[in-house]
């Protein structure tokens, strides 16, 4: 009696281990869009490309949020995921590929209960021109709002329940930036452009800039007593 419970418990661990699997795949095919920097160029490979989902956002063309050029992009990151109410989907991103070049391609898996939110949810790419958050100077957030696959998530269901989506052109018919943050050229083959930060310097940086302006002033006059 015990054996039969026991294996009657395990398989049924085992199919609710199986119910969960969401595969988020992005295919970085020849015809794919092109991910650009603020000045046109292209994006070094293996920048960090994260996927998920904005819970406040009801609408991508008039997002809660805004894309603040003076502040940091780490603080533009910590604004936009407070007012957008941002979740990322599983514990790793996706990357700009570099063969082909310039693309954003590759895998995110979330196969616990953690993906049933996103079951539906309009999914958004938050790129950056570096590795990290941290280190980025450029960031842009895209979305497609028409398309032949929409960019929803699927419902978390299935050991291989797999998803692919795409930035190419004639498989996605319309790619908005979302919040101002990036923009979408609008001819040819529409690339994804990401908007710059230039943050004001620190008040102490300014300080010390006064500070070390005043010191080579003060040099200058004697200087020019003596002589």
């Amino acid at each position: 009696m015990r054996r039969i419970l026991l294996s009657s418990l395990f398989a049924l661990f085992a199919a609710c281990a199986s119910s969960y699997g969401t595969i988020v795949v992005f295919s970085a095919s020849p015809s794919a869009r092109n991910v650009l920097d603020s000045s046109l160029n292209a994006l070094p490979a293996n920048d960090l490309v994260l996927v998920g989902m904005f819970s406040n956002v009801t609408n991508p063309t008039s997002a809660p949020f805004t894309f603040n050029a003076s502040e940091s992009i780490a603080q533009n990151f910590s604004a936009i995921s407070a007012a957008g109410g941002w979740t990322q989907f599983g514990s790793s991103g996706l990357a700009i590929t570099s063969s082909p070049a310039d693309k954003i391609g590759g895998t995110v898996t979330d196969d616990t209960a953690a993906a049933n939110p996103f079951n539906g949810q309009m999914l958004y790419v938050w790129v950056f021109n570096a590795s990290s958050v941290s280190a980025a100077t450029e960031m842009g957030i895209f979305t497609a709002t028409s398309a032949n696959e929409p960019w929803v998530f699927p419902v978390n269901a299935g050991p291989n329940n797999n998803t692919t989506y795409s930035t190419t052109p004639s498989a996605t018919t319309t790619m908005v930036a979302v919040g101002n943050t990036g923009a979408v050229q609008p001819s040819g083959t529409g690339n994804m452009v990401l908007s710059a930060a230039s943050p004001a310097p620190e008040p102490s940086t300014v300080v010390s800039l006064i500070g070390a302006t005043g010191f080579l002033a003060m040099l200058r006059r004697r200087r020019a007593v003596h002589s």
